[in-house]
């Protein structure tokens, strides 16, 4: 079987397209990768036409990267391979559109519905987030207690982004919806707010509106963030934070708050290695995945995360993870203490965590089932 894969800007998606790539190449298939630079450059444009003069079976793209060439697709007949790591409503152009041959994974069962509903992506499936990380030995000398690997953005820039909207009204009071709601998604509070307004869409109205909420989804997201990690430096724990922008914050005036600039993708492993335990803040995936948690499990630190429907019955709350509770943030810090300071706690969870994670979430299992799919539809 021969596969085309993508490398863009994204340097995390690039890393899961080499994953794939080493375990399809594995399984015996022959990969090529594009690297897609704007304009295409001529040994890059040389090198994909020496792929596509034989049968390419299948084409495999994360979050769309790779879209471009979709008139080639489909003269060719290829099955294009499109894996999301976000919000299906981030990528209209992908799906507006699609290519005649065209799967899409999710990373959140409501968004493989929400592409089926609101788009008429007849083959949309669920997937995991991939472990990718090393395998770690558990316990040992962690040097961190707590770390959080992710970004933030200005409140403040995200506001003025909604308000600059033409539908700045809705957009505001969806996001007062969901900080009042935490389980609800992102297009239920749309549906909700427009339906208490007055307003009458259609399935296809609604989902071009969500395109344009973006800055909605993310002030949501950041909301949580800013509060989860404020609950803990207040509390007076030790926190290592790596990636961008939180040197903008006031965090940094705390004595308690440790910031590592932005790292390659792959290196935030090493940090894990070296911690207890790692926090996630699900973005607002209700019923999804995360691939910090399986990271952190393959490295060695307890995941302590927020819950999702599908972590929660995937996962048991103290036996092969942690979780929280958005609503009571409040005891975010004990929970947290307890899994630093008690070992043999932390690594009987570790040592199950990681156990489900080899089996189920690293790229045989991941990666197999996109090939799976493949060989069903070709």
């Amino acid at each position: 079987m021969r596969i085309l894969l993508f490398h863009g800007d994204l340097d995390s998606l690039n890393h899961f397209t080499d994953i794939a790539k080493n375990f399809l190449e594995a399984v015996g298939c022959k990969t090529h990768v594009c690297k897609i630079t704007m304009p295409l450059s001529n040994r890059e444009t040389d090198l994909l036409a020496d792929f596509l003069e034989k049968r390419v079976d299948a084409v495999i793209l994360y979050d769309g990267i790779g879209m471009l060439f979709k008139g080639i697709y489909d003269s060719l007949g290829i099955l294009v391979v499109n894996i999301l790591v976000d919000h299906p409503m981030t990528f209209v152009h992908c799906m507006a559109d699609p290519p005649r041959k065209y799967i899409q994974f999710s990373p959140d069962e409501r968004h493989a519905a929400f592409s089926k509903k609101y788009w008429n992506i007849r083959n949309s499936f669920f997937l995991p987030h991939m472990g990718t990380a090393p395998v770690v030995s558990i316990g040992g000398k962690r040097e961190t207690g707590l770390l959080f690997a992710g970004n933030t953005w200005s409140f403040e820039s995200l506001m003025d982004e909604i308000k600059d909207s033409a539908y700045s009204d809705i957009f505001v009071e969806m996001i007062e919806y969901m900080l009042l709601h935490s389980s609800v998604t992102i297009e239920d509070a749309c549906g909700i707010v427009i339906r208490d307004r007055g307003i009458s869409l259609s399935d296809g109205e609604t989902a071009w509106l969500l395109v344009q909420a973006k800055a909605v989804d993310e002030y949501v997201r950041m909301y949580y963030r800013d509060r989860a990690l404020r609950m803990i430096l207040d509390s007076g724990m030790d926190l290592t934070v790596i990636g961008t922008n939180w040197d903008r914050t006031e965090f940094t005036a705390r004595s308690n708050f440790h910031w590592i600039p932005e790292k390659p993708f792959a290196e935030i492993f090493r940090y894990m290695s070296a911690s207890k335990v790692a926090l996630n803040v699900m973005p607002w995936f209700k019923a999804g995945s995360h691939e910090r948690i399986f990271n952190a499990l393959l490295s060695g630190a307890c995941p302590v995360s927020d819950k999702s429907t599908w972590l929660e019955q995937k996962f048991t709350d103290g036996e092969d993870m942690v979780f929280y509770d958005l609503n009571e943030l409040e005891r975010l810090p004990g929970i947290i203490r307890e899994m630093v300071e008690n070992d043999d706690l932390r690594e009987s969870i570790v040592k199950k965590g990681q156990e489900k994670v080899v089996c189920r979430y690293q790229a045989a299992s991941v990666i197999g089932e996109v090939l799976r799919k493949v060989i069903e539809l070709i």
